[in-house]
């Protein structure tokens, strides 16, 4: 078994949590600037804004880091992204990104596995998974917000594919799919569906080894294993 944090029997609708993602998009499209605002409101945009930078990258995030991060992203060789990873150093952001590009470039069984061990254990690993997409640091350029929500948005089909090639991880993989599906626009559980139909007894098994409640709600909530169908569906953009 792993670390991952248990199913909650208890918790909201998918569409009343308050994911990372959202809280991003509020405050990215908030007229900070407008005379609507007072300052009370502004101090508390920006703690939100510090707090989760903060929680998913440390106090140390410069652009540097983040630019970093998108070039490794953007690497289009092996070669590349290997000299890239040796500056970008070894925090769990820089193993991420570099490990979920380098299955990209390639695929293979030792890339899968790599990938599949970064799945998160604690919820500030979580955060980093959530919050890719967003401002990272003060003056992060727009091009390096693309290319690192790029990798974010593929992050589920990634680790799809990688469990296929290394289905010794299946327990970990279906596990995370409470947590993906917390971010109401995650397809996490439509790419379940290609591994259920191609590796369907691994995948049983592993939902199978879950608590009793967790099973329960993933079999109800989040997906059909019987029919290798998704249940939990991504809400549109």
């Amino acid at each position: 078994m792993t670390g991952h944090r248990r199913f909650e029997a208890n918790f909201l609708p998918r569409s009343q949590l308050a994911t990372i993602r959202e809280l991003r998009q509020r405050i990215l499209a908030a007229q900070i600037n407008s005379m609507r605002f007072h300052t009370p409101c502004l101090l508390v945009i920006l703690f939100c804004c510090a707090s989760t930078a903060s929680a998913a990258f440390g106090e140390e995030g410069r652009c540097s880091d983040v630019h970093l991060l998108a070039r490794m992203a953007r690497a289009r060789s092996a070669r590349t992204l290997t000299q890239l990873g040796a500056l970008a150093g070894d925090s769990y952001p820089a193993r991420l990104v570099f490990a979920f590009r380098m299955f990209e470039i390639n695929p293979q069984t030792d890339s899968a596995r790599r990938v599949l061990e970064l799945i998160p254990q604690n919820p500030d690993q979580d955060s980093v998974w959530h919050s890719l997409e967003g401002s990272l640091c003060d003056h992060e350029s727009v091009e390096d917000m693309k290319t690192l929500g790029g990798l974010q948005a593929r992050l589920p089909h990634g680790l799809a594919k990688a469990v296929a090639l290394y289905p010794e991880k299946m327990y970990d993989f279906v596990s995370y799919a409470y947590d993906s599906i917390q971010d109401p626009h995650s397809d996490y559980a439509v790419q379940m569906q290609t591994v259920c139909r191609h590796h369907h007894e691994r995948f049983t098994t592993a939902v199978n080894q879950m608590p009793e409640k967790d099973r329960n709600w993933f079999a109800t909530k989040i997906f059909d294993i019987a029919a290798c169908r998704a249940v939990a569906l991504p809400e549109a953009d």
